[in-house]
């Protein structure tokens, strides 16, 4: 995943083995103007975490305590840092919300039309000052559902974050559509590898713009190439469209 945003053109900083206290700094400057200030081109923030969860709000950090998802959310929102409140924010988690498996039903297949709509781009007045809600303009992916079980297949990784970065280097669909193409290959998998324990990935937007990572996709990105994202294990966002958001200077924090 770090070397896919690095592909997306995201400065970027990646850490493994995290413990509590080191994750509070790396909010906390994070969030800080300083940070920003001297580049007035950044776009997006991305955070990503990939590693252990105990229930559906908490992440187990190194040293075995808990995080909870909301506050590293809240610290990223206007109401905490309103120097990027009208940054778009990307939260990506990787890790269990829980200890239930999901139990698979076989039902007949149908057929069904596909229809496939294309976002307008919008023209955007600039203004000194916006107006935005306490809460908002961030959205937050989850491997798996609240109270499930997250898996990686043995010397493989994780495959929902495996396909994710895939999709982020190859797609130029806006990032809600990836996640739901993420979902759609996942189910691919389970129709043809039965033995595969299932997942189903959640996401909750709270953007106010279309975000596209990728517009302009030139090369594929192979399997190979990808490799990179697999995950250790080591402990460790409704949509109002205001514009079409293409990114060019970003951040992104990879946590594993």
């Amino acid at each position: 995943m770090f070397r896919a945003f690095k592909y997306l053109k995201f400065a970027t900083h990646w850490e493994s083995n995290v413990t509590k206290p080191r994750l509070m700094q790396l909010i906390y400057d994070a969030t800080r103007y300083y940070f920003y200030h001297q580049f007035e081109n950044y776009r997006c923030i991305a955070f990503v975490f990939a590693g252990h969860g105990f229930t559906m709000d908490q992440i187990y950090m190194q040293d075995g305590t808990l995080v909870s998802i909301t506050d590293i959310v809240q610290s990223f929102l206007p109401k905490s840092a309103p120097h990027i409140g009208n940054l778009p924010k990307l939260f990506l988690i990787d890790a269990c919300r829980g200890t239930k498996d999901i139990n698979p039903v076989f039902v007949p297949r149908g057929s069904a039309k596909v229809f496939k709509g294309n976002a307008v781009e919008r023209g955007v007045t600039e203004l000194l000052n916006l107006r935005l809600p306490s809460e908002g303009n961030y959205l937050i992916a989850y491997s798996t559902m609240p109270e499930h079980k997250s898996y990686e297949q043995f010397g493989e990784g994780s495959t929902w974050i495996t396909i994710l970065a895939e999709k982020l280097c190859t797609s130029h669909d806006s990032i809600e559509d990836i996640l739901t193409a993420v979902n759609e290959k996942m189910m691919e998998i389970y129709q043809t590898s039965l033995q595969c324990p299932m997942q189903q990935p959640e996401k909750r937007s709270y953007l106010n713009k279309i975000l596209i990572l990728n517009p302009d996709v030139k090369q594929k990105f192979s399997h190979a190439e990808e490799s990179f994202c697999l995950a250790s294990g080591n402990g460790g966002m409704p949509l109002t469209v205001n514009c079409v958001l293409r990114v060019s200077i970003n951040r992104i924090f990879c946590i594993s």
